[in-house]
């Protein structure tokens, strides 16, 4: 039996198969589904490019996974800047909860709880941002943005302009 060295130092049997995959951030479309047929992921996210070149990407992987062995039903997706893509997740994971979540009473009616998911060392915990120095060695930053709109008319007029717009009568 092959044995690995851990990370802690000592030596651990080895009784998996390690397949190692090469992948450049940058690469060209070849590359790209390469990697794409060797992993077969469920979903893809093009967030990197050219609007029409992706478009074009999207397509052509569309139908060339359409013939390849081993790919079912995959989701391609090239949302906007900023936009939220969700993921349904269908494996079962425990999940420890750790901090402020931890002491949340459990909720048997199904309410979901939030928190940053964490894994270090294969063991994941569930955390809120507010707990994360103190329960991982990750730190978090707070960004502030502010957006500046030149308006170049009454304080009055502004007024009525954001009522019309949020259908607000009386601002």
């Amino acid at each position: 039996i092959k044995q690995i060295q851990a990370l802690d130092g000592h030596l651990l049997d080895l009784r998996c198969q390690i397949k190692t995959i090469s992948f450049a951030a940058h690469t060209d479309f070849k590359g790209t589904r390469s990697f794409i047929e060797e992993v077969k992921p469920k979903n893809i996210v093009l967030v990197h490019g050219n609007r029409t070149q992706m478009i074009g990407m999207k397509r052509a992987l569309e139908e060339q996974l359409a013939s390849v062995q081993g790919f079912g039903d995959v989701t391609i997706q090239m949302p906007p800047n900023t936009q939220v893509v969700k993921f349904e997740m269908f494996e079962e994971r425990i999940v420890k909860a750790m901090g402020e979540l931890a002491s949340q009473k459990s909720n048997p009616d199904g309410t979901r709880i939030a928190g940053m998911l964490v894994r270090h060392d294969f063991q994941e915990s569930l955390v809120i941002p507010e707990d994360m120095a103190m329960y991982t060695q990750l730190s978090t930053a707070t960004v502030l943005q502010q957006l500046h709109l030149p308006f170049h008319s009454s304080f009055e007029r502004l007024l009525t302009v954001v009522g019309k717009l949020f259908n607000i009568s009386d601002i």
